[in-house]
This record gives C-alpha cells, sequence and structure tokens, in this order.
C-alpha cells in the first residue's frame, strides 16, 4: 500500500468515525420553539371547556351497563371455584371465550374479602 492510499483511507476511517452533523429542523430554522407543557395545558383546557357542563355541575358519572355481566361473571367464578378448586384461567361463556383473570370482567376476583365470600 503506497503512502497516498494510506492516508486517504485514514481521512476515510476518520470521517466515519465522527458524528454526523446535526440538521436543522424547520422550526429551528425559524427560531419558534414550543414548550413541551404546551399540548398537555391545551389537551386539559379543552377537554375541561368541551364538557364543563358536567365537570361543574354537582352530578355523578353513573352506569349501570356493567351489573349485567358482573352478577353473571360472580356467579360463574362461584362454581368453578367449587368444581375445580383454583382461580379459573378461561372464561368460555364470554365473548366465546377470554382469559379469565385478564379480562375486565373479573373484577375483585382476586380481592381476599370477595374471595371469602364467593368460598
Amino acid at each position: 500500500m503506497s503512502k497516498r492510499q494510506w492516508e486517504r483511507t485514514k481521512k476515510d476511517r476518520r470521517s466515519a468515525d465522527a458524528p454526523a452533523p446535526e440538521r436543522e429542523t424547520p422550526a429551528d430554522a425559524a427560531g419558534v420553539r414550543i414548550p413541551s407543557w404546551i399540548p398537555a395545558a391545551v389537551f386539559v383546557g379543552l377537554t375541561a371547556y368541551l364538557f364543563r357542563a358536567f365537570i361543574f355541575s354537582d352530578l355523578m358519572l353513573f352506569g349501570n351497563d356493567t351489573l349485567g355481566l358482573g352478577y353473571v361473571v360472580r356467579d360463574w367464578y362461584a362454581d368453578a371455584l367449587k368444581s375445580l378448586g383454583r382461580i379459573p384461567g378461561w372464561m368460555p361463556p364470554i365473548l366465546g371465550g377470554t382469559p379469565f383473570l385478564e379480562a375486565l370482567s373479573a373484577g375483585d376476583s382476586l380481592y381476599p374479602p370477595s374471595l371469602a365470600l364467593l368460598l
């Protein structure tokens, strides 16, 4: 290898190891930077504005659409505990089969007072 080739290889190696120059983003080029807290503040403010009639009232958000499923699941869970002798891993009657503890239908299955009442 000639001295000239060696110098060229050494120069190429140095330029490959050097960090790439940072590119300017359009915001940097214009000199405008948005603080990181502004999007969260806009979101909270917009939500409070849109739901102001409910947020600033004495009303309570109440839904009873989960009660029916809750009764069915608790009954099935009590039967499964009696027949299996352990916490079931799978619940076939709901949606063609769902994992029991990962599903929202499991609810308070592992809460000790609830477990004692089911037994």
